[in-house]
């Protein structure tokens, strides 16, 4: 819930292109992040792409050549202007600046569905989108047990999803079961994971 992020225990919570490979080690796994410390949690050969960007606007330019250009299973991207926008003006949906800086993020992510869409085998693929968020916030801070920082928004959308609206509660730690799940990954019970399957038709 806090902007911490050291010495994660990468061998008891690996990153998903982690758990995916080990099934499926020929996928082409790409990592786009604004905020660098998210690619801490990746080990060796677990991307076969990497790549921090300084501004949102950066790594939005580089998703959409990455999706253009080159053959992609598996992709995962990071903006941040929303984060930084709660910190600096207050995360609530009353503060305008705030909510500017949803729009200017949710114009980037269509930018990046747009491209997806004219992948020259798009027809033939079966892509699923997941967003979501890592934490809320209240004031200009998020770190805390309580509802207003633990609870996220999540959209799923792909020829996979159960049309409608999720009535469950959801997670942040359901974002990434369900990518292994659309990726036909056996979900070992060894490994540990807290989150369920949401929003994939059954």
């Amino acid at each position: 819930m806090g902007n911490q992020y050291l010495n994660p225990n990468i061998k008891v919570y690996p990153h998903f292109f982690n758990l995916a490979k080990r099934q499926q080690p020929d996928l082409r796994t790409y990592s786009i992040a604004n905020w660098s410390p998210v690619h801490k949690i990746l080990q060796d050969n677990d991307a076969t792409v990497a790549k921090h960007k300084l501004t949102d606007g950066l790594v939005t330019k580089s998703v959409v050549k990455t999706l253009k250009k080159e053959d992609v299973d598996v992709m995962f991207v990071h903006l941040d202007n929303v984060d930084h926008a709660g910190h600096k003006y207050g995360y609530a949906p009353d503060n305008v600046k705030y909510i500017e800086s949803i729009e200017k993020t949710d114009k980037k992510i269509g930018r990046i569905v747009k491209a997806l869409q004219k992948r020259k085998n798009y027809a033939n693929e079966n892509w699923l989108i997941l967003v979501s968020t890592d934490h809320g916030g209240s004031g200009t801070n998020h770190g805390k047990a309580i509802p207003e920082h633990t609870t996220i928004f999540y959209i799923a959308s792909g020829k996979d999803v159960e049309k409608g609206e999720i009535k469950k509660q959801v997670y942040v730690i359901d974002v990434a079961v369900t990518a292994l799940k659309h990726l036909n990954i056996d979900l070992k019970d060894e490994w540990n994971l807290d989150g369920t399957v949401t929003g994939l038709k059954q």
